[in-house]
This record gives C-alpha cells, structure tokens and sequence, in this order.
C-alpha cells in the first residue's frame, strides 16, 4: 500500500525494508529520493503511527490524503513538523 501512495503523489522510491512481526505488526520504510515514509503497526491496539518526510511539502501533503482515502481510519492525529 504505501508503494502505491507514493506513486499516487509522484514520490521517487529508491528502495524499501520491512519486518513482520509475530504474531502480528509491521515496520517499514520507503527510502525516496525526497526523503522517506515509515509504518509502525499494532494491530492489537488498532495502531498505525507513519512519518512522511519529504523536502517537496506538496508531495507529502498528497501522500497524507492518499494514506488516509486508503486506510480509511476512525481517527486521524496528523502533526505537520517543519525541518
């Protein structure tokens, strides 16, 4: 899923690592060449927390709305940090 939010907002993935954790949850991270996108999930605690770093803030804005439209949560605590 994430491959395909970065792609839907024109981000450049170099590369990717992820784990699997038992007997359930995920880290990933989409290494870009505008920076990077991880997960960390916990399904126990109906979790997802994810970090959009990117030095084209309209990019990562774009990747924000697509994650949300795709995951569709009950909530969303978003926090936009300036670097």
């Amino acid at each position: 899923m994430l491959n395909a939010v970065a792609k839907k907002a024109k981000l450049n993935v170099l590369g990717n690592a992820w784990h699997q954790f038992k007997p359930y949850g995920v880290t990933g991270v989409l290494l870009l060449s505008q920076s990077h996108i991880t997960i960390h999930t916990w399904p126990e605690y109906g979790l997802a927390m994810v970090d959009i770093f990117s030095c084209d803030q309209k990019k990562a804005k774009a990747a924000v709305s697509e994650l949300i439209k795709r995951f569709n949560p009950k909530r969303v605590v978003k926090k936009n940090v300036l670097r």
